[in-house]
């Protein structure tokens, strides 16, 4: 593939893991470089495979591609956006050469890639996030990192929307906003393994005949796949929203505005 322009971004202030908005992490992506040479992603993750984190998006002949490279744990690692849906994680299994581990369909651009320990294990594990929705929700894919092999392992049960490790709490926090109009979401799991459990939810609905002045807020398990109310709230929705905000951990900052 020539591109007729390749632009080369370079993170060299990108700070993985801060809680830092979809919006902000794009502004990160300024510095550019045009590449007259031919785009070859072996090429790319060759010659930058020492760098924390770097991106190059290829916009050649009306088609678009995003090429995302990076390291933690002293381990590289790629992300390879070859179409709008097709998605190729790479990296570096004996620690030398580059090997594609996982391809997949994703259904939506990728917004950023960043290293994040979301199991608690002191490890950063590789979060691939896609942004979706006005409220700033993030649906993500992730590969934890297993320190015995050295590699990262794609780990569906983790690939959850705003997933982040709460380390004070000692669990995994995921939640889904919305517009004012409708309900909202927040989830927590308990880390078994490499696997998660679900714990406990919370839901927020506004009521929609009074326009949102009086609503629901109802927490939940789950037994079987089924969902169990085990308490359900009504009342003004200014009162109710605060004890969403609280529940679980303080979601006041989560919702971009």
């Amino acid at each position: 593939m020539k591109p007729n322009l390749l632009y080369l971004l370079l993170l060299s202030i990108f700070a993985c893991g801060k809680d830092t908005s979809v919006a902000e992490k794009a502004i990160l992506y300024t510095e550019k470089e045009i590449i007259k040479d031919g785009f070859s992603v072996i090429d790319s993750l060759n010659k930058y495979t020492n760098k924390d984190s770097l991106l190059i998006v290829d916009n050649a002949d009306d088609k678009y591609s995003t090429l995302f490279i990076g390291k933690v744990e002293k381990h590289s690692y790629a992300v390879w956006m070859e179409s709008d849906s097709l998605l190729v994680f790479y990296q570096k299994p004996d620690g030398k050469h580059w090997n594609i581990s996982n391809t997949f369909h994703y259904g939506m651009p990728v917004s950023y890639v960043e290293g994040e320990d979301l199991n608690g294990d002191r490890f950063k594990d590789v979060k691939v996030c896609s942004f979706n929705g006005a409220a700033g929700n993030s649906e993500n894919r992730i590969f934890l990192y297993d320190p015995a092999s050295g590699i990262f392992k794609l780990n569906d049960s983790y690939s959850l929307p705003n997933i982040k490790y709460n380390k004070k709490g000692n669990f995994v926090q995921s939640s889904w906003f919305s517009g004012t109009v409708h309900c909202q979401e927040k989830y927590k799991y308990i880390v078994t393994k490499d696997s998660l459990v679900f714990d406990m939810g919370v839901t927020f609905c506004p009521t929609e005949a009074d326009e949102g002045k009086t609503g629901t807020l109802e927490y939940y398990k789950k037994i079987n796949g089924r969902r169990i109310a085990i308490e359900n709230k009504k009342g003004k929705s200014g009162k109710l929203w605060r004890k969403f905000e609280n529940t679980f951990w303080n979601s006041e900052h989560d919702i971009v505005n």
